[in-house]
C-alpha cells in the first residue's frame, strides 16, 4: 500500500513538474515596456507570441514582480520591446469590413503612416494618411496563387490612389507581390520623396539583417576658412577657400542623432607678409635693422575625424554639433623678395589639433544639406609656421 502511495506522490511530482516546465516553454519573453491610457510607460517583461495573439492582447510582467497580465487594446495605448524596437499601438481599422480594435505593429511613421495586423492566416497594411484616410492593402498571394487583376486591384487600390503621386509605388504595388519587408520600402521612400516638409520618416519595422548593419553617407563640402597663421613670430590672417570630401557613419538603431564623421579638406592661398625687423652688419661694421618682405604660398591639407550629434534627427530641420580631432598638412612656399634678406625653408609640417562645430541639417529625403561653422585650434606647434586658429563656415551635401 505504502508502494502505490509513494509511486502516486511521485507521479504527481512528475506531472507538476512537466506541466510548469511545458508553461515555463511557452513564454517568449522578452525586455519592453507598456504605455497606458494615461501615457505611463511601465517597464517589464512581454511575452512575444504569434502576429495574432500579439494584436488581440499583450501579455506584461512588470519589472520586480513574476505574475502576466493580459491587456487589451482598450487598456493600452501600445507596447514596444526595447530589444529589437518591435512596436505596437492600440488602433481601430477594418477587418473583413468591420472596424475592430487592435494592437497594430507600428511599421513607419511618417506623412503616410504603415501598420500591419496579422489574423486569418492573412497579412493586413493599413495607410494612413495626415488627414486619418485609411487605405487597407491585404496579401492576395496568401489566397491563391492564381489570381486576376480584379482580386489584386481589390487587394492593393486603395493604397495605389494614396500613393498616385508616385508611378514607382503604383507599379511595385501590382507587379511585386506584397510583403512587409516590401510594403515598408514603398512607404519609407514615398514619404522621402513626395513628404520632405515633415522631414525624415521613421521606421520601427525591425528586420534583423538590415538592424545588424550600420549606414555610411558620403558627402561633398566647401567653405572658406578665416584663419590665422605665424610665421616665425608673425601672425598673418589669411582667408583661404576650400572644398572637400565628407563621410559620415550613422547607428540609426542604437540613436539616429549620433554619428562618426570623418572630413578632408583642401585649401590655397598666397599672401604678402612683412616680417619682423632683425638687425643686419655690414662688412665695415655699421648696424642696421631690415623688415623682409616674403610672399608665402601655403596648401593646406586639414583631416577631422570626431562625431556629430543631429538634436532632432527625425524632423526636416535639426541644429546639430560636432567636434574630435584635427590632423593639418600645411606646405608653403617662402619667397624672400630682398635678395640680402634671410633664407625661409619649405617644408610641409603635420600639425595636431581639435576642433568644434554646430550648424543647421536640412533633410531632403534621403539626402541632406547642412550649414556650418567649424573652429579649429591648433595644440601642437612647428617652429616656421604653424596654424594658430581658424573659423570656418561651409555647405555640405551628403548622398
Amino acid at each position: 500500500m505504502r508502494t502505490v502511495i509513494s509511486i502516486q506522490k511521485y507521479l504527481s511530482i512528475l506531472a507538476f513538474m512537466a506541466f510548469t516546465m511545458h508553461a515555463h516553454a511557452q513564454l517568449n519573453p522578452h525586455q519592453g515596456y507598456i504605455i497606458t491610457n494615461d501615457n505611463d510607460s511601465i517597464y517589464g517583461m512581454i511575452d512575444f507570441r504569434s502576429g495574432e495573439k500579439n494584436a488581440t492582447n499583450c501579455s506584461f510582467c512588470q519589472s520586480g514582480d513574476s505574475i502576466y497580465r493580459n491587456y487589451s487594446p482598450q487598456e493600452l495605448t501600445g507596447y514596444r520591446l526595447t530589444d529589437s524596437g518591435v512596436y505596437y499601438v492600440s488602433r481601430t481599422f477594418p477587418i473583413k469590413g468591420v472596424q475592430k480594435r487592435i494592437f497594430a505593429e507600428y511599421l513607419v511613421k511618417g506623412s503616410v503612416s504603415l501598420f500591419r495586423y496579422e489574423g486569418n492566416h492573412r497579412e493586413y497594411f493599413y495607410l494612413v494618411d495626415e488627414q486619418g484616410a485609411v487605405a487597407e492593402v491585404y496579401n492576395y498571394d496568401a489566397i491563391n496563387s492564381s489570381y486576376s487583376l480584379a482580386e489584386k486591384r481589390k487587394a492593393v487600390g486603395q493604397a495605389a490612389q494614396m500613393l498616385s503621386r508616385s508611378k514607382e509605388a503604383t507599379k511595385q504595388l501590382f507587379e511585386k507581390s506584397v510583403s512587409t519587408e516590401r510594403m515598408v520600402d514603398i512607404v519609407r521612400d514615398y514619404n522621402e520623396t513626395y513628404c520632405t516638409d515633415n522631414g525624415n520618416s521613421i521606421t520601427y519595422f525591425y528586420n534583423s539583417k538590415a538592424s545588424s548593419h550600420s549606414s555610411i553617407h558620403l558627402g561633398i563640402n566647401a567653405g572658406i576658412s578665416f584663419a590665422n597663421y605665424e610665421l616665425y613670430d608673425v601672425h598673418k590672417n589669411v582667408t583661404l577657400p576650400f572644398v572637400g570630401a565628407s563621410l559620415e557613419w550613422q547607428f540609426p538603431r542604437l540613436n539616429p542623432g549620433i554619428s562618426v564623421q570623418a572630413m578632408i579638406n583642401v585649401a590655397y592661398c598666397s599672401v604678402t607678409t612683412k616680417m619682423s625687423p632683425y638687425q643686419i652688419t655690414t662688412l665695415d661694421g655699421l648696424n642696421y635693422y631690415q623688415s623682409d618682405i616674403v610672399d608665402s604660398k601655403i596648401f593646406r591639407t586639414s583631416v577631422r575625424l570626431g562625431c556629430g550629434y543631429r538634436i532632432t534627427p527625425h524632423k526636416k530641420f535639426s541644429p546639430f554639433v560636432r567636434g574630435g580631432l584635427l590632423t593639418e598638412f600645411i606646405h608653403y612656399n617662402v619667397t624672400n623678395k630682398n635678395s640680402n634678406g634671410r633664407v625661409y625653408p619649405q617644408k610641409t609640417l603635420p600639425q595636431l589639433g581639435v576642433y568644434a562645430g554646430a550648424g543647421l541639417d536640412l533633410s531632403l529625403g534621403r539626402h541632406r544639406l547642412t550649414l556650418g561653422a567649424i573652429y579649429d585650434k591648433a595644440l601642437l606647434k612647428e617652429d616656421y609656421m604653424h596654424l594658430s586658429s581658424a573659423v570656418s563656415v561651409l555647405i555640405e551635401y551628403l548622398f
